[in-house]
C-alpha cells in the first residue's frame, strides 16, 4: 500500500527467475531452464502463496516469458532461441493448471521470439530479426498468424532486431522497440484469420478418416484429423491451396478463398489409391528355392507417425509375396527398403527405394550365394559388431552374423562348410569371465579338428580359459596365460609371422589384455608384442588337419585407427586365403563360364564369379542399355582357374545393366580391329544386372 516503502511478502526461494505476468489471480513465472511455474496469487494468505502447477516440456529450451488469454485459461510461452526447429511459441490450456496440455505450437526456424502479449483474440509478439508479428488466437489450439511487419530487414538471425512489443495503449497504437533501428508505432485492423473446419472421409464407406493430413500449401501449416475424421485449420486472407490426403487414398488438392473473420465447413471425400504387389522367387545359385526366408518391407509416409513395417517368407517354391500395397506416390507412400533375413547360409541383404506401381505386381527375384565367412558375436551385451564389419564390407568379405545372447552358443560348426569359407571371426567383447563356455570350446575344437580356420580375439580370453584349467588354451591355442598388460599400449607387429608381418604398429586402449606365452616346443608363432615385449598375439597352422587359427590377446575392437582395424582383417584375410579382389582359386574348368552375379538386385555391391578354362587375356566391362561403358573390372592376362571380382556401383544411377566377359586365349594373334570381341578367336559372353538404390 505504501510504494515508497514496499514490504516482501513471499519470495519464490527458488534465487531467481527470467519473466513474470500476473493475470486475475495467477502468477506464473517463467524460469528459463528450469521451467514455468503456476502460483495462486489471490493473497487470502499472503504469507502462503500456493504453487498450482508446473511446465517443464523439453521440446522448450528455454522458458523466456509469455502472457496468457483474457480469461486465464490458455498460456503462451516464449522459447528464446536463435533457431528452434520444434516450437518458438508453445499454447497451453491450463484450466487445470495441475494438469496442463500443449494444444498448439508455432515454429519459425530462421528467427526468435522474444516477448508476446494477449489482448482480445489477438497476440502480439516481438520477433528479433523477423519483426512485429500479430496472431489471431480465438481459437487457441488453432493459432494463426494474420500480419507481420519486419522492423530489421537487414539484421540477419540471432537476437538483433525487435526486442519489445506493448498493445496496451488506451489509443490503440502497437508499439514496438527496436535494437539497432528505434521505435515503430503500429495500427492494426483487428482482421480475424480464415478458419474451415470440416470432416475427411472414405468416398466408399462414407466413414471419418482418422489422422488424415489438411495442409495449406501456401503456409505450409499442417493439422491431423481426429478419430471421427474432424478437423479445423486455419489461414490469412488470400487465395489458398488446400490439399488433404491420408495414408491409402488419393490426394484432393482445391482453391479457396480465405476471408478474414469467415469460417467454411467442408466435407472432404477421398478416394481409395490403387493397390498392388510386390512379388519374387529366391533361390540359391544353384537355382533351387529357398524357403522359410523371411522378408521385410519397410513402408514410410508424412501421413504416418512412425514407419510401417510389413513382414512375409518364401514357401516352398522360395516364391514370396507383399499384397494389398497402395502405389508408391512420392512422400507420401514411399518403400524405403526391402530386407531379406539371413538364413543360413544366406547373409542378410537389402535393397532400397522401391517403386510399386499399379497393375501388374512388381517381381523382384534374388539368387543367393553363401556369405563368405562366419562372424561371431560373443560379447555380452552384443556390442561391436559394427566394427568387425566395416573392415569386412570394406575387403568385400561378406559374413553370416551369429549373436550368441539371441542365437545361443551352439554354433552351426558342422555347416559351415556350406560358407564360401571354412573360417570363423569370433570376438568375446567385453566378457570377463567364462569368456568361452564350455560348449563353445567343444564346438571350436570340432571345428578345428575338421580343418577350419579361426580368427579369436578379445580380452581376458586366455585368463578366463586358464582359470578353467581348459585344453583348449594349450592344445589348440598352443599358449600359456603370461599375465596382464594394462592400459594404453602400442602393438608391434613381428616381422617374421606370415599373417602380421606387413603390417606397421598400432594404439590398443584397453583395461586389461592376456599376454599369450607360445608354449615351448609347440607351433604357435609369435604375431604381435605390446610396448613392453610381451607376447599379444600369435598363429597357428597345424599340419595335422591343416586347422589355422590367428589369436590376439587383446580386442581387435579396441584398435585406435579404423585404417589400422582395416589392414590387420586383410593380413588375416590373405592369410587365411579368403578371396578379396581378382584372384584365381587354384582349380581349372573345363569351360568359360560367366556366372550371374549375386545378390542381383544389389546395393551397392555385387560378386561377380566366372571361370577360364586356359590363360589369355581377360576383359570384364559393364555396360548399360545404350552399350556404354561404364565400368571396366577386369583387363589383365590371366591363367586358366576361377575368378570373383567385386563391382562397387555406388556411383552409379539405379537401372539394368549389362556386363561381358571377353577372353583373348594366349597365342590369339594381336588383337586388330577385325578380331575384336565377338570375331574369331575372341570368346564373349554377357549377362544382365540390376541395380537398386
Amino acid at each position: 500500500q505504501d510504494p515508497t516503502n514496499p514490504m516482501l511478502l513471499w519470495d519464490d526461494g527458488t534465487g531467481g527467475g527470467h519473466d513474470a505476468a500476473v493475470i486475475g489471480n495467477r502468477l506464473v513465472d517463467f524460469h528459463g531452464g528450469s521451467g514455468t511455474n503456476i502460483y495462486d496469487v489471490s493473497f487470502s494468505n499472503p504469507f502462503s502463496v500456493q504453487l498450482l502447477g508446473s511446465i517443464n516440456d523439453p521440446a522448450i529450451s528455454y522458458h523466456h516469458s509469455g502472457w496468457t488469454t483474457e480469461n486465464g485459461r490458455y498460456l503462451f510461452i516464449c522459447d528464446e532461441l536463435a533457431t528452434h526447429p520444434t516450437a518458438d511459441i508453445t499454447v497451453w490450456d491450463i484450466n487445470d493448471p495441475g494438469n496442463p496440455q500443449k494444444v498448439d505450437e508455432l515454429a519459425d526456424p530462421t528467427a526468435t521470439v522474444h516477448n508476446l502479449y494477449v489482448l482480445g483474440d489477438f497476440a502480439y509478439a516481438s520477433y528479433y530479426s523477423a519483426g512485429f508479428r500479430v496472431f489471431d488466437v480465438s481459437i487457441p489450439n488453432a493459432v494463426v498468424m494474420v500480419g507481420e511487419y519486419d522492423t530489421s530487414p537487414s539484421s540477419g538471425e540471432g537476437f538483433q532486431g525487435a526486442w519489445g512489443v506493448y498493445p496496451f495503449a488506451p489509443s490503440g497504437n502497437v508499439y514496438v522497440s527496436d535494437r539497432q533501428n528505434g521505435l515503430f508505432v503500429f495500427q492494426f485492423n483487428g482482421a480475424h484469420a480464415y478458419r474451415i473446419q470440416g470432416t475427411l472421409k472414405d468416398s466408399i464407406t462414407g466413414i471419418g478418416i482418422e489422422n488424415g493430413w489438411i495442409e495449406i500449401l501456401q503456409s505450409g501449416v499442417v493439422e491431423r484429423s481426429d478419430s471421427s475424421g474432424n478437423f479445423r485449420i486455419a489461414s490469412a486472407a488470400g487465395v489458398i491451396t488446400l490439399r488433404a490426403a491420408a495414408f491409402g487414398y488419393e490426394r484432393r488438392e482445391m482453391q479457396l478463398t480465405a476471408i478474414p473473420g469467415m469460417t467454411d465447413t467442408l466435407e472432404i471425400n477421398l478416394q481409395p489409391a490403387d493397390v498392388s504387389a510386390i512379388s519374387g522367387t529366391i533361390t540359391n545359385r544353384s537355382g533351387n528355392p529357398i524357403e522359410g526366408l523371411s522378408l521385410r518391407l519397410l513402408v514410410n509416409s508424412a501421413m504416418l507417425d512412425d514407419p510401417v513395417e510389413l513382414q512375409t517368407a518364401t514357401d516352398v517354391n522360395g516364391q514370396y509375396v507383399f499384397d494389398s500395397l497402395f502405389v508408391s506416390d512420392s512422400v507420401w507412400v514411399n518403400y524405403e527398403r526391402l530386407t531379406l533375413e539371413q538364413l543360413f547360409p544366406y547373409a542378410s541383404t537389402h535393397v532400397e527405394s522401391l517403386t510399386v506401381a499399379s497393375g501388374s505386381p512388381s517381381v523382384l527375384d534374388f539368387q543367393l550365394d553363401p556369405a563368405d565367412i562366419l562372424l561371431v558375436n560373443d560379447d555380452p551385451n552384443a556390442s561391436y559388431m559394427s566394427i568387425y564389419q566395416d573392415p569386412l564390407a570394406t575387403l568385400g568379405i561378406t559374413p553370416f552374423e551369429w549373436t550368441t545372447t539371441a542365437d545361443g552358443d551352439a554354433i552351426p560348426v558342422s555347416s559351415i562348410n556350406q560358407l564360401n569359407h571354412d573360417l570363423i571371426v569370433w570376438f568375446t567383447g567385453d566378457a570377463v569371465s567364462d569368456v568361452l563356455t564350455t560348449t563353445e570350446q567343444d564346438s571350436l575344437a570340432l571345428f578345428l579338428n575338421n580343418g577350419g580356420q579361426l580368427f579369436l580375439t578379445g580380452k581376458n580370453i586366455a585368463n578366463s580359459l586358464d582359470g578353467q584349467a581348459s585344453p583348449f588354451l594349450t592344445d589348440y591355442l598352443e599358449v600359456d596365460f603370461g599375465g596382464t598388460n594394462v592400459g594404453a599400449t602400442f602393438i608391434s607387429p613381428v616381422s617374421s609371422n606370415p599373417m602380421s608381418g606387413g603390417l606397421s604398429s598400432f594404439l590398443v586402449i584397453q583395461s586389461s589384455s592376456d599376454i599369450v606365452d607360445p608354449i615351448t616346443g609347440g607351433i604357435a608363432d609369435s604375431a604381435f608384442t605390446y610396448g613392453n615385449g610381451s607376447p599379444a598375439g600369435v598363429t597357428i597352422h597345424n599340419p595335422t588337419n591343416n586347422s589355422k587359427i590367428a589369436f590376439i590377446g587383446f580386442g581387435f575392437e579396441n584398435i585406435q585407427s579404423s585404417v589400422a582395424r582395416v589392414d590387420l582383417m586383410a593380413a588375416a584375410m590373405d592369410w587365411f586365403g579368403v578371396i578379396t579382389s581378382v584372384e584365381s582359386v587354384n582349380s581349372v574348368p573345363n569351360a568359360l563360364l560367366l556366372k550371374q552375379n549375386y545378390p542381383n538386385p544389389f546395393n551397392p555391391s555385387t560378386i561377380i564369379e566366372f571361370s577360364l578354362p586356359q590363360a589369355g587375356y581377360t576383359t570384364l566391362k559393364v555396360y548399360d542399355v545404350l552399350g556404354r561403358e561404364i565400368a571396366s573390372l577386369v583387363a589383365d592376362d590371366l591363367s586358366a582357374g576361377i575368378y570373383t571380382v567385386t563391382w562397387n556401383a555406388g556411383d552409379v544411377a539405379s537401372g539394368v545393366y549389362f556386363y561381358r566377359l571377353s577372353v583373348v586365349p594366349a597365342g590369339t594373334p594381336a588383337l586388330i580391329p577385325g578380331n575384336r570381341d565377338g570375331k574369331t578367336g575372341v570368346l564373349t559372353v554377357s549377362k544382365k544386372l540390376l541395380l537398386l538404390k
